[in-house]
């Protein structure tokens, strides 16, 4: 199940850090709920805004019990309704996940933002940015990024050196 809050807490510096633990305690994480109030016997998930609960369907639709008595409590809501449905193929930090087949890749979404090559020319933004988007890809598709340590290291200190000026 993947399931997705309606709106972030604003007007707060820190609203990112915020909206993880009230997501993460909707969810029944260990980490932020008391024992009595944790789900368990599946896979929880949680990305800002986001709860993904895997596991067997018996366990699933149990821990979807627990997790909509909290969301009850505190008044929360989804932002879909189809959310609340079991799948085993939905888009989820970029990536499709496939359960039945256990495969994951990039989202079309994802896949139309990211080149086939890189542009001839390009600024130092729009060259962060898809080093950024290409990293998350990389790490959803598990492809180690050890080889490209130095450069990632060296475009790093080049962008920094831009954004204070130096360059």
């Amino acid at each position: 199940r993947l399931l997705e809050m309606t709106r972030l807490p604003m007007g707060h510096t820190c609203s990112p850090e915020v909206m993880q633990l009230i997501t993460e305690a909707i969810a029944g994480d260990p980490a932020t709920t008391s024992p009595s109030n944790s789900v368990r016997h599946v896979t929880v998930r949680v990305w800002i805004d986001n709860i993904r609960i895997s596991g067997t369907r018996a366990n699933v639709a149990r821990a979807m019990q627990i997790v909509e008595k909290h969301r009850d409590r505190a008044a929360a809501t989804w932002k879909l309704k189809d959310s609340r449905d079991l799948a085993t193929t939905y888009d989820f930090l970029g990536l499709e996940w496939q359960h039945d087949v256990r495969k994951i890749w990039l989202s079309a979404k994802n896949a139309k933002r990211l080149p086939a090559a890189w542009p001839s020319s390009t600024t130092f933004c729009d060259a962060e940015v898809l080093i950024g988007r290409l990293v998350h890809a990389a790490g959803g598709l598990r492809i180690p990024l050890c080889r490209f340590y130095f450069v990632l290291k060296w475009w790093r200190r080049v962008v920094n050196k831009f954004n204070r000026g130096e360059i």
